[in-house]
């Protein structure tokens, strides 16, 4: 049987709303204000102490914009009746209300919300799931449309319908298809703070028609935050409000108004200057004698003197004034000789025995239902009858939500328990232990009631190594089932609990120390990296000193989880090492095993093979570590990769090839991170592959919008100090050295060699000098470091580091070393000019304006190719004509001996000289067969590298591939030019930006050669 409480209750002040003329002139200016439109936010907070009114001038609020603003819209919410405040839950019963209220439609915080609860893996809450689409419209139509179940993939489903053109999902998403996509891709964390923008942007779309401010009432703001302040960040958990991505910045033409027992301390958090003239702030203060008579005489009080009386021991507090009234309604009088010195005091003086005694049992108790508090009470030898028990209930300081469970005002209960009798007190204390042990509550269990379980829990607890036990055998996984899923708030309040405990019983202890390493963890899930960092290392330093060695490695095992999502690796070992000699000499092989696994991991992450397996030996046998486990879909991602390589190989890409192509990577970069995860290796690499996609097919802002956002991302969720903000760093900047080098675009260099400069000492910090990312990042930092180094010092640059290579074979070093290979023969006149000038002019598919102070090109030995003749431009000779009069002057007896022979500045003359050839056959340079480059005119805009592969390739100690051998040239791909000769089918191919054109002038030339030849 349950309480059935009284709907004709008696009148009380916190309920009853009496004059509070001020904050209500507030509201209407506030109002009067929005309507004419204004350019921020406005937030009007109410607040004062427990049972001053907020509540009642709220409701007096929407009491009177109902009256004289019938058309105005609004919505209100009480956190104190909201159990699980994680914002997008809030958000969710924000959206419920509107949506049960005035019909709107939240389409695109549907979808988010809806995959972000799938996406926080198996230990999400079907049921929420289910529950969530059956509170929503939209996505109950889409499930039904796509043919979906609840917890399943969505995306694709919305995609498919909006391509087969249904209205109803075109309207909703026709422009928002990309961002859908990035709902199953981008890191869950993101999702999770993105939340509170898709929310803002569907209200926007629900408000645009509408023509007065929307009002937003939030009541007991006090709740919203932490309770907590030792765990966690309390003072963010409102941040989907008032922050940057929050609500309240992202809503014009809307009023808010927040009532709380605190003032709100957003100047100070955000920054001075950031809510002037936004926020506004009223304490509400005593009611004023008049409004105190004025409910008095409404309750039922009409003696005067009484009144005075009563108004005069409450001093203008409505719970004062609640409490005085029952008295008077009792007992028909006030005491004139009871002077009580506070509040509390005076709740205990006026009650019966009977009444006290029973409200000592409940305030020992302080939380109880009918059932629990009656059975106490009978273990506990106090007289407690039902009817007794709801008579209690029914007082101003007895609160409940649900009309089941019940609860002293905090103030009120430390009172009570501390004037109960010395004897009733400790017959309570030995028998509560038993009540609550042998009478439990049916479905008291953390999962349905996490707080009150701990809460109730850790008062059985005599001994710390019982609680500590207790808390890793049977709170570790529900604690991070929890961080899993994001369910910080409820996360932190239980750590809170914990936190208290251990400080008031066993401060110092392993406790506190574990609870920190619990802390610590939990502030890397709510975005702060770098805190979580320093707290877990200096809770594993204080287990070491402790020497607890299952909650060591317990909080060795959330350090490594930091470390690895980090990739601080090195520091990771450095404190890890030890402890695994710590486990080893107390001869705890367990634990030694299973530290040598993690380290095993580190050092493969690192790049030092040797030092893993020795690690790995040491781990336990028939396990291997986490980073190398794979599973079935393994396959799947195989066949993408090896399908995008191939595809990428196409040498035009049309736009639904593309948009093919990019489904591809969509769906294998969605694998990859559900198999490996965001911060794996095979993530980073993963990246790369389709850094190289976007180059190929030419989409280089697609690519770097990629890259951007990842870095971006990486620095706020993993720290700028970190390993992985560094990858992302390298990463973007090898994006961008890519398209420099596919454009001919050197003149970006320095922009890349800046990025790879940044990263390079962070991965080396964090990651070591041999790992693979490390390494290629100082590569492609000193290749791109130009600066203002003449060509001489960048060349010795260069050949520095071509000795420090170990993997000539890797693609990047391959590309240096030829890249370099090229520099060596170009001519001693431009050793001491701009390194960056001279590599644009002589690869670039560009023009650098030269900067004051440039020396001079070099003087030209011979002005005219053909002195016999006077240069005369309007008879100008052609490039063939040139080299055949050059190879008739040398008389080599090939190709190759004839740009061996010829001298190189010869031949840059003869360019100079017939650039501007009428006859349109430009062309950058002819033919190198030996490690020449061909330099070409920046007006053309299409530039030919070659590299002697012809030469090199074709076997030959000297001369082997004549004239006579050549066959017209062809293209392959989109930037390949290829060398054809007789039995020798694309010889070799060199890079070209444009190879159509190269080809047709190569091939004029080539017909000309041959012709005179």
């Amino acid at each position: 049987m349950k309480f059935i409480l009284d709907d004709l209750e008696q009148p009380k002040a916190e309920r009853v709303f009496v004059d509070r003329v001020e904050p209500r002139q507030a509201f209407w200016q506030a109002f009067s204000a929005a309507q004419q439109g204004v350019e921020e936010p406005m937030v009007l907070h109410y607040y004062g102490v427990g049972g001053i009114g907020k509540t009642s001038l709220h409701s007096q609020l929407v009491k009177e914009l109902q009256e004289r603003c019938p058309t105005a819209k609004y919505v209100e919410l009480d956190f104190d009746f909201v159990e699980r405040r994680e914002p997008y839950r809030m958000m969710g019963l924000l959206k419920k209300k509107l949506s049960q209220t005035w019909n709107f439609q939240f389409p695109l915080f549907d979808v988010a919300c809806y995959t972000f609860l799938c996406r926080i893996g198996e230990d999400g809450d079907q049921a929420e799931i289910e529950s969530f689409v059956g509170g929503s419209q939209v996505l109950n139509f889409l499930c039904d449309a796509a043919s979906m179940i609840p917890g399943t993939s969505m995306i694709s489903g919305i995609l498919k319908l909006v391509d087969e053109g249904v209205a109803v999902v075109r309207n909703l998403f026709s422009n928002k298809k990309q961002l859908l996509r990035s709902f199953e891709s981008m890191d869950i964390r993101q999702l999770r703070d993105q939340l509170p923008i898709y929310f803002a942007s569907d209200l926007r779309a629900n408000l645009k028609k509408e023509k007065q401010p929307f009002v937003i009432f939030l009541d007991t703001y006090e709740k919203l935050v932490n309770e907590f302040a030792g765990v966690g960040e309390p003072l963010q958990s409102d941040l989907w409000l008032r922050g940057p991505q929050g609500l309240i910045p992202r809503l014009p033409n809307t009023l808010w108004v927040l009532g709380g027992r605190e003032k709100l301390k957003w100047p100070q958090l955000d920054g001075p200057g950031t809510w002037n003239n936004v926020l506004h702030q009223y304490l509400l203060g005593a009611l004023a004698d008049s409004d105190a008579q004025e409910f008095l005489r409404s309750a039922g009080v009409e003696d005067p003197a009484a009144r005075e009386r009563i108004c005069a021991l409450s001093d203008g507090l409505p719970v004062s004034l609640d409490l005085y009234l029952e008295q008077y309604l009792r007992e028909g009088t006030v005491s004139d000789t009871v002077a009580p010195s506070t509040l509390h005091e005076r709740v205990v003086r006026y009650m019966s025995e009977e009444e006290k005694t029973a409200c000592y049992l409940l305030a020992v108790l302080g939380e109880w239902t009918q059932d629990e508090a009656l059975a106490f009470a009978q273990k506990a030898g106090v007289p407690l009858s039902p009817t007794l028990l709801e008579r209690l209930c029914g007082f101003s300081f007895i609160l409940t939500q649900d009309g089941v469970t019940f609860h002293l005002m905090r103030k009120v209960g430390e009172v009570l328990r501390q004037y109960c009798p010395t004897s009733l007190s400790r017959a309570l204390a030995i028998r509560k232990p038993v009540a609550v042990q042998k009478q439990p509550a049916p479905v008291l269990d953390f999962a349905s009631a996490p707080k009150k379980y701990v809460s109730l829990t850790l008062q059985t607890f005599q001994e710390e190594a019982a609680c500590v036990d207790w808390v890793l055998d049977e709170l570790d996984n529900p604690l991070m089932a929890m961080r899993k899923r994001l369910d910080l708030d409820t996360y932190f309040a239980v750590i809170g609990l914990l936190k208290e405990r251990a400080a008031q019983s066993w401060s110092g202890g392993v406790l506190e120390a574990l609870v920190d390493g619990y802390n610590g963890v939990g502030l890397y899930y709510a975005t702060y990296p770098e805190q979580s960092q320093k707290i877990l290392a200096d809770a594993l330093l204080r287990m070491e000193q402790l020497g607890n060695f299952p909650a060591m490695y317990t909080v060795l095992e959330q350090y490594q989880y930091v470390m690895f999502c980090r990739m601080n690796l090195t520091e990771f070992v450095k404190q890890a090492e030890p402890l695994w000699a710590m486990f080893q000499q107390s001869g705890n092989s367990t634990y030694a095993s299973r530290t040598a696994q993690l380290l095993g991991e580190a050092y493969e992450l690192m790049d030092l093979p040797q030092e893993a397996q020795t690690w790995n030996q040491r781990a336990p046998q028939g396990e291997s570590p986490q980073s190398g486990k794979t599973q079935p879909m393994d396959t799947r991602l195989t066949q993408i990769q090896k399908e995008l390589r191939e595809r990428v190989q196409t040498a035009e890409f049309t736009q639904e090839e593309k948009d093919a192509l990019y489904a591809l990577v969509e769906e294998g970069r969605q694998l990859t991170l559900r198999i490996y995860g965001p911060e794996s290796r095979e993530m980073f690499q993963w990246y790369f592959l389709e850094g190289r996609i976007y180059a190929n097919t030419g989409d280089y802002d697609r690519g770097k919008a990629v890259t951007k956002e990842l870095r971006e991302n990486s620095k706020t969720y993993y720290g700028e100090t970190s390993g992985t903000y560094a990858s992302f760093l390298f990463l973007d900047g090898f994006m961008g050295y890519m398209a420099c080098c596919a454009q001919a675009a050197f003149s970006q260099w320095p922009a890349c060699s800046a990025a790879f400069a940044q990263a390079y000492p962070l991965l080396k910090t964090n990651l070591g000098s041999e790992n693979g990312f490390t390494r290629q990042a100082y590569t492609l930092w000193k290749v791109t470091d130009i600066g203002n180094h003449s060509l001489t010092e960048y060349r010795d640059q260069l050949r520095n580091l071509s000795e420090e290579l170990d993997n000539p074979q890797d693609e990047i070093n391959a590309f240096f070393l030829e890249f370099l290979e090229n520099l060596e023969y170009l001519p001693e006149e431009v050793d001491d000019f701009s390194a960056l000038e001279v590599i644009v002019d002589v690869f670039g598919g560009e023009t650098v304006d030269p900067t004051k102070g440039t020396p001079p090109q070099p003087q030209q030995e011979e002005p005219s190719p053909t002195p016999e003749e006077p240069e005369q431009p309007e008879s100008q000779v052609t490039m063939a004509q040139v080299i055949q009069q050059l190879m008739d002057e040398y008389k080599p007896v090939d190709l190759y001996t004839a740009f061996t022979d010829i001298p190189e500045k010869k031949l840059r003359n003869a360019l100079k000289s017939y650039g501007d050839d009428p006859k349109g056959e430009l062309i950058p340079y002819v033919l190198a067969l030996y490690d020449a480059t061909v330099t070409g005119n920046a007006k053309n805009g299409f530039l030919l590298f070659t590299s002697g592969i012809l030469y090199r390739e074709s076997g030959s100690n000297q001369g082997g591939v004549t004239l006579k051998d050549l066959e017209p040239f062809t293209t392959k791909g989109k930037n390949s030019l290829i060398v054809n000769a007789k039995d020798h089918p694309e010889l070799a191919s060199f890079v070209c930006l444009k190879p159509q054109n190269a080809a047709q002038v190569l091939n004029r030339i080539l017909e000309d050669l041959k012709a005179r030849g």
